[in-house]
């Protein structure tokens, strides 16, 4: 479809746009239809043909398919559903239809307003909010909803009253990633973050992180919505802090190093970094424990170097880089192969024809912006630092 002449895409767009409104505004003889317009949603997720898609909004130019969603979601399932219709039904039903119409990730400004225009519904908000309160299938999809629309700022402020539901919801194994993914983006600001926070949702998503089953994407969730909840956020240190004074360092701290093992799990190597360094920045005691106590530098650090991702090598280096300067640093991490490590990465990085950790790019303006350290950049400041060259 991408590649296609633009008249053959141009049809293409419009008959999937009939398709859609055709299923929104269907009964229960669509159902076979609601699954193709599903499966060729999904195989869209996050083109730009998609995006201007909705952005232009549905077949009856007067309305909107937030408007047309509303007055679906608020009928009742018809009644003598064929199977393909509780086929639609068991994924998710039309709340599945607009979880696959709203999960495009914005990069062209001019196209964002519009977009989330489409969703900026009173009726639909309303359902949708309610929806995160009910039980079954339907529930998951509402919540991947709620995190796909949050991520416009209008939208968030009009979601800020799901924090408790989601919060309570984070109790639920079910539910954990897709309330985790929601919370961590409505509760991104201010007084929702605050709000998260005192309803209990930082014990809540470490108690999950601990489960043995949550699954490397699923524990990617939780970790971000922490990140999001301790980042720069006072209250949210705090209640972390207070946990493990209750429940003990290991069992608070210890399931962010375990993330750091997860093999393949490449973001959610990178996002447990961040959430340890923030802590750490935060934390003179926390910086000297996770030094001197925890496998990080001991077991993690050297063996995150070495890895075949490019962001988890440049985590890895970043953390070094900032937990060099603390007592203890240094010679554990020699001890644990640490400068063979960043050897390994000299090794991988190609020498550019400049060096330094802020290094001036070439430029006629001398107020250019000094440019971000390479991995070579932070292996040779570190190997320099740790062999006092």
């Amino acid at each position: 479809w991408i590649n296609a002449p633009p008249w053959v895409a141009g049809m293409t767009t419009e008959t999937l746009s009939a398709d859609i409104f055709n299923v929104i505004l269907g009964n229960g003889e669509c159902g076979a239809e609601a699954l193709r317009v599903c499966q060729r949603l999904e195989e869209l997720r996050d083109k730009q043909i998609l995006s201007e898609l909705i952005a232009g909004g549905p077949p009856e130019l007067e309305t909107k398919w937030g408007d047309c969603l509303a007055v679906t979601l608020q009928k009742a399932a018809p009644q003598g559903q064929n199977a393909e219709y509780a086929a639609f039904q068991q994924m998710g039903g039309h709340w599945r239809l607009l979880d696959l119409l709203s999960d495009v990730r914005q990069t062209d400004p001019s196209m964002r307003d519009r977009f989330y225009a489409q969703f900026n519904v009173p009726d639909l908000l309303s359902a949708l909010l309610a929806a995160l309160g009910t039980d079954g299938q339907l529930n998951v999809a509402a919540h991947c909803c709620a995190r796909n629309l949050a991520r416009s700022s209008i939208l968030r402020q009009q979601l800020a009253s799901a924090v408790p539901i989601l919060v309570d919801n984070l109790e639920e194994d079910r539910l954990v990633q897709a309330a985790a993914a929601a919370l961590c983006n409505i509760a991104c600001h201010g007084e929702t973050k605050a709000h998260a926070v005192e309803c209990g949702a930082v014990s809540r998503l470490v108690v999950q992180l601990r489960r043995a089953e949550l699954s490397p994407v699923a524990a990617e969730d939780v970790v971000a919505c922490l990140g999001v909840l301790t980042g720069n956020h006072e209250a949210g240190i705090a209640a972390l802090f207070a946990l493990a004074h209750t429940d003990g360092v290991d069992l608070v701290f210890g399931p962010f190093l375990t993330c750091l093992q997860q093999e393949d799990a490449f973001a959610l190597q990178c996002l447990s970094l961040d959430v340890v360094l923030g802590l750490c920045t935060a934390s003179v005691k926390f910086r000297t424990w996770t030094v001197n106590e925890s496998s990080l530098v001991k077991v993690d650090l050297p063996r995150l170097l070495r890895s075949e991702d490019a962001s988890v090598r440049m985590s890895a280096l970043k953390a070094a880089a900032s937990l060099a300067g603390v007592s203890g640093f240094i010679s554990l991490f020699q001890s644990s192969g640490g400068v063979g490590a960043l050897q390994s990465v000299l090794e991988r990085e190609v020498p550019g024809p400049v060096a330094g950790l802020m290094v001036r790019s070439v430029s006629s303006d001398p107020f250019a912006e000094r440019r971000e350290p390479t991995q070579r950049d932070l292996a040779q400041h570190l190997m320099s630092k740790i062999l006092l060259i």
